[in-house]
């Protein structure tokens, strides 16, 4: 199956100003509290890119 753009992840961040690095850091201040500080992987704005591009469907 090709890649698919998820243009539903980019609305919702542009609907709350988000930027890729904007969503990584949120996304790890939520980890962070549910896991713990210690928790060993880190979200990067590579990672969101790659969300969007459709190059990864399941985070």
């Amino acid at each position: 199956m090709g890649r698919q753009r998820n243009s539903r992840l980019e609305a919702v961040m542009a609907e709350h100003g988000f930027t890729h690095q904007g969503l990584a850091d949120e996304i790890n201040r939520i980890t962070a509290r549910i896991f713990g500080e210690n928790h060993p992987r880190k979200c990067t704005d590579h990672h969101v890119r790659r969300w969007i591009s459709g190059e990864v469907r399941w985070p």
